[in-house]
């Protein structure tokens, strides 16, 4: 997902699904996956509300702290939200 958005790549209906696969699962991803997934969220400029809902609870409800590698993207979909 990570490589298909930052290049801007990929037809529409790649990134519907994408989005759709990512509505699924956003609750139970780790850190490095959410961190993948929030970028991509990012440049594709997403206003799906869903999925950044699911992003939020799961973001909260980690046990572990956020590993500084991974702080970036989170920090800049606090202003993008």
């Amino acid at each position: 997902m990570y490589a298909y958005g930052v290049r801007n790549l990929g037809n529409p209906e790649l990134h519907k699904a994408l989005e759709r696969r990512l509505e699924l699962i956003a609750d139970r991803l780790d850190y490095p996956s959410m961190f993948n997934a929030v970028y991509y969220l990012l440049f594709r400029e997403s206003t799906n509300e869903a999925v950044w809902r699911k992003i939020i609870d799961n973001t909260v409800a980690q046990k572990d702290v956020l590993p500084l590698i991974y702080y970036r993207p989170f920090k800049a979909s606090k202003f993008w939200l």
